[in-house]
């Protein structure tokens, strides 16, 4: 990527305008596919909890669910259109992408290396968007392969607003090529040697840049002819299956109904065998995020203290407490570094052994920590509020079984409904440590993110980005590995207890 020195205006403009469209492209990429994967699935999402009746009410007023059959999950347009030779076709093509970044920092590694006497270099915002963009399309490839209804309008997305980017930065490398130009150089974006014309070098570069252009091409044209063939034909055959009124006409009418009702059902009808609500499922099932807080938010009214100002207050203080352990957290580090600058004299500080600093880290070391001072007094505080919500869950649920139907109480095996009792409070216990551990934890990687790229650079930012997605990656997927296993052991153990 070649930077213009002492150019006309407009290509000072067009060398600006990479700049930016270096250091945004990976960003912007990444926003959108955040961006709409979650209104995609809120917009996707099963509307089992918002649309269930609410038929009985839990202590302090709150609602308790009706027991019923738990419904299908919603199949989306996705999982209808495209095959697995489809998917595969997505894969390989998002695959192609990926490989043209690894190529166009192969060609970048080679070039510094042939050129090392003239100290040729890429610059910064080219090395942070060759690694950037490459692992947005890992994860974007990540998402096609884990997810069974995928590629979806998310993706699509994606890669229309990444070939318009992409476009965009073919025509402005072209214009600065094929003008007279200066190379860049380490330390000067444009302290290399001048050049009339487009060198191979850059040629190699704008061939990566065409490839890449045409893998983008085919993701997005693909996508939309798919889509639109699977809407021709869904209206098609929805044409020719919709019977007429007559055909629509049940055998026997509704005045019938007496005699093609007997035994509880139409005449001609197949007897469907139903799960009961509450049987034990096998696996663990597949929901999306935005649906796993619509389930989970039945219990929220529960673990909110509405009856006391008190208790209320001191939930306040445990959150407050919260931001400031993640403060702490901050300022830790931040103490090293000022220790080690006094004691080696840099930044204007005075060598020598700095007392008042390494006692300000010991202090902030008292408080870090999960046994630190902050995490111990937040864990005391909040035995009350534990207390409470076991009370409101116990006896919801006491309610809820004693409002179940006669059929339920004639089958129930004691045991085993005294043993899902007694595993209820594993959602409060649950509840905490998503509030108190995983939530923080999450924040406290955004911020050394923002802090690494504020205070030091954007190279050690995206060291710590990439760092903190293959650690998430990993821990979802060792827990989605682990759920099937654990749920196979909690079903033995009610069987267990089953017949106590």
């Amino acid at each position: 990527m070649a930077y213009i020195r002492e150019a006309s205006a407009p290509s000072q403009e067009i060398r600006q305008a990479l700049v930016y469209l270096h250091y945004s492209y990976p960003a912007i990429l990444l926003v959108i596919f955040l961006g709409t994967f979650m209104a995609y699935s809120v917009r996707t999402a099963s509307d089992e909890f918002s649309s269930c009746t609410l038929a009985q009410k839990g202590p302090g007023g709150k609602p308790l669910p009706k027991a019923k059959t738990p419904k299908k999950p919603l199949t989306t347009r996705a999982s209808k259109d495209f095959s697995s030779a489809a998917r595969a076709f997505f894969s390989w093509i998002t695959v192609g992408v990926i490989l043209t970044f690894l190529a166009d920092a192969t060609l970048i590694c080679i070039h510094a290396l042939v050129d090392r006497a003239d100290q040729w270099w890429c610059g910064k915002p080219v090395a942070i968007y060759v690694i950037a963009s490459f692992f947005i399309y890992c994860l974007l490839l990540i998402s096609i392969i884990d997810t069974k209804s995928s590629p979806t309008l998310v993706h699509w997305l994606t890669w229309l607003v990444a070939l318009c980017m992409e476009i965009a930065f073919l025509v402005a490398s072209l214009e600065v090529y094929t003008s007279t130009h200066w190379e860049p150089s380490a330390g000067d974006p444009a302290g290399g040697a001048r050049r009339d014309s487009i060198t191979s070098w850059e040629g190699l570069d704008v061939a990566i840049n065409v490839v890449r252009v045409i893998f983008l091409s085919g993701l997005v044209s693909t996508y939309l002819l798919l889509v639109l063939i699977a809407r021709g034909r869904e209206r098609r055959s929805h044409a020719l299956d919709s019977p007429s009124a007559e055909e629509a006409t049940g055998l026997l009418s509704s005045a019938q109904g007496a005699n093609g009702h007997a035994n509880g059902r139409t005449y001609g009808g197949v007897d469907t065998p139903q799960k009961d609500a509450w049987s034990r499922p096998d696996k663990v099932p597949s929901k999306n995020w935005w649906e796993y807080i619509s389930g989970y938010s039945l219990f929220f009214p529960y673990l909110w203290p509405a009856k006391s100002v008190r208790l209320q207050i001191v939930v306040v203080i445990c959150f407050v407490l919260v931001i400031i352990a993640r403060v702490v957290n901050l300022l830790v580090p931040r103490q090293v570094g000022v220790i080690t600058n006094n004691l080696a004299g840099a930044d204007g500080y005075d060598a020598g052994i700095p007392w008042g600093q390494i006692c300000l880290y010991i202090f902030y070391r008292f408080l870090q920590g999960n046994s630190g001072l902050i995490n111990a007094l937040r864990s005391v505080l909040w035995v009350p509020i534990g207390q409470y919500s076991y009370q409101e869950l116990s006896v919801a649920a006491f309610e809820h079984v004693h409002g179940l139907s006669l059929d339920f109480h004639l089958g129930k095996k004691t045991g085993e409904v005294l043993s899902a009792l007694n595993k209820g409070n594993s959602i409060n216990t649950f509840l905490e440590q998503v509030t108190f551990q995983v939530l923080p934890m999450l924040v406290d990687l955004g911020v050394a993110i923002g802090y690494f790229y504020i205070v030091f650079d954007a190279y050690y930012a995206l060291v710590i980005a990439i760092v903190t997605f293959v650690y998430l990656y990993l821990t979802i997927r060792l827990a989605q590995w682990r759920a099937d296993i654990r749920r196979e052991m909690v079903n033995f153990s009610r069987q267990e207890d089953a017949v106590k």
